[in-house]
């Protein structure tokens, strides 16, 4: 018997030079069809100037046709804005003309059209930091999109971040869909919004040797307008503070702001070169600081291991040169790192000693950091109650030092030890705080966290399908941050509960997904999950 489905036309438009994104474009939706549409019977279908005239381009007119039978839209802009579709003088490029009939279209009930949605293309620092004409108008019109926020807008720096972030409005569209929401009267999200900048995750804020003072105030103008939300901008400012002077703070600094953003491929490139420059001018602070950075952001990544190898180096040189702040930080890195690892009794060591010295050098911040650390081994060990007394101390120090971002941890940390209580409807309180206190504060982490967290008390009060989606949204925000680790426990956790359900051939299928990511990253839980896929395996071939 034939299946019906419903099908969801997905138009791409993008000026000349992103072949390669165009590629992921179409991969991307049919890897999606494949995995989830198919099953859910909500597929999508990529539509462009490829599907004409044997792929040749078509009159602007003839595209305009083809986009207005479509459901969706999505722009993609680089370093090119494009050249004008005629003589008239109407649009300044074929996109231009593209994207402001694509607007008419979201408004006219009687069109199919439900969405727009624009990705920009990371650029590098020497083009922004002396753009062309046609670099300007790209970033002139991301400026307008940032003030207005009248479409959803993200930035990415690799094909697989933008696959990432493209996935995740699929599976919006397909909830949407699912939830009764996709009737044209009016466009389902009035109002967008764009990259979001994320709170500083890192355990302190470094004290950064001062640059020159040029310097120092591109640096100053550009953390004023990030922090306003003016962030094509500041990205602009930043450009021009390192290309200055390529000095290490500057280019530690920067990083951290493309950490926030989590385009996390070119925050690596500027750790790496700040940590180079430090090395060859004799900068051991700034060195300090870039081999942090570089510890944290493996750790976010979920390698483990390799962040040790920087968290050492960085112990190694703060303590040459008399860095109390920065030793400390290396060691409260690495009791992190350990404890992911499953090492519990050198983490506590390393939480005891980052304790100690964040108290001494009046590090509130880092003191409530180390208080859940030895939280968190606690509870590992079993030791519940103790644990709940050092997230409570830790949630006191968020909330006295106003950091919403450590507030979101010590509630879900929280919630954690109630659910090893087995309390786990007030588990459940916890982590609904979490969740609303990490969206508050743009910590996107905070709330893939909180998602997966929900999943698992849902899961424990055996109400498995409700688990399962709770895991999923978690997983597409793990994805788009790159946390393998992350991913990996969500879709194991995924696994187990289809498992129950009696989905077996779903549960094996995601279960060595996570599998996978487990033994690339290291993680202490791949022995064991190795030997329940075996398990499951065999009684999915019965």
């Amino acid at each position: 018997m034939a299946t019906k489905l419903t099908a969801y036309r997905v138009f791409i438009a993008s000026p000349g030079g992103l072949d390669e994104e165009r590629r992921v474009f179409r991969e991307t939706i049919q890897k999606h069809c494949e995995n989830d549409g198919y099953a859910r019977k909500i597929i999508f279908i990529p539509v462009g100037w490829e599907e004409t005239l044997g792929g040749k381009r078509r009159p602007q007119s003839a595209i305009n046709d083809e986009l207005a039978t479509c459901d969706y839209f999505v722009l993609v802009l680089w370093d090119r804005w494009g050249t004008p579709p005629d003589r008239t003088g109407h649009y300044t490029s074929g996109t231009e003309e593209e994207f402001e009939f694509a607007k008419k279209l979201i408004a006219n009930a009687k069109k199919p059209m439900r969405d727009i949605v624009i990705f920009f293309k990371a650029v590098e620092l020497k083009q922004l930091s002396d753009p062309g004409d046609q670099l300007k108008k790209v970033q002139d019109f991301k400026k307008k999109l940032e003030e207005t926020k009248e479409h959803f807008f993200h930035s990415f720096d690799t094909s697989r971040k933008f696959e990432d972030l493209l996935s995740r409005f699929l599976h919006q569209w397909v909830r949407d869909d699912e939830g009764g929401r996709t009737a044209k009267k009016k466009p389902r999200r009035p109002k967008g919004g764009g990259d979001v900048l994320a709170p500083a995750e890192t355990p302190t804020s470094p004290i950064q040797p001062s640059p020159a003072s040029d310097v120092a105030k591109l640096l100053d103008k550009a953390e004023s307008l990030a922090n306003k939300g003016k962030l094509t901008e500041a990205e602009a400012i930043f450009s021009r503070a390192v290309i200055k002077g390529n000095d290490p703070a500057a280019l530690n600094q920067y990083g951290n702001f493309l950490l926030r953003l989590g385009r996390m491929d070119q925050a690596k490139k500027s750790f790496e070169q700040a940590l180079a420059v430090s090395r060859s001018t004799g900068n051991k602070r700034s060195a300090t600081d870039a081999l942090g950075n570089l510890g944290n952001l493996y750790f976010f990544l979920g390698y483990a291991r390799k962040a040790i190898e920087f968290f050492e180096q960085q112990l190694a040189v703060a303590r040459e040169a008399g860095d109390r702040q920065g030793e400390g930080d290396a060691i409260g890195g690495l009791g992190n790192a350990c404890a992911v690892l499953g090492e519990t009794p050198k983490a506590i060591e390393f939480y005891q000693q980052y304790l100690v010295i964040a108290r001494e050098v009046g590090n509130r911040r880092g003191e409530g950091i180390a208080l859940s650390g030895l939280g968190l081994a606690n509870s590992t060990l079993g030791n519940n109650h103790k644990a709940i007394e050092l997230f409570e101390q830790y949630l006191a120090i968020a909330r006295e030092i106003g950091s919403r971002l450590d507030e979101s941890i010590a509630l879900g940390n929280l919630g954690n030890a109630y659910v090893h209580l087995g309390e786990k409807r007030k588990a459940i309180e916890f982590y609904q705080q979490q969740l609303a206190t990490a969206r508050e504060a743009g910590y996107r982490r905070g709330e893939g966290s909180a998602l997966a967290n929900l999943g698992v008390a849902y899961e424990k009060l055996d109400e498995a399908r409700k688990a399962i989606e709770f895991y999923q949204k978690a997983r597409v925000i793990m994805r788009e941050l790159g946390d393998r680790r992350g991913e990996g426990i969500s879709l194991w956790n995924s696994a187990v509960a289809l498992n129950k359900l009696g989905q077996k051939a779903e549960a094996v299928a995601q279960g060595e997904a996570a599998l996978a990511i487990y033994e690339a990253i290291e993680h202490p839980s791949a022995a064991k999950a190795r030997m329940i896929l075996t398990s499951w395996r065999g009684r999915a071939a019965d």
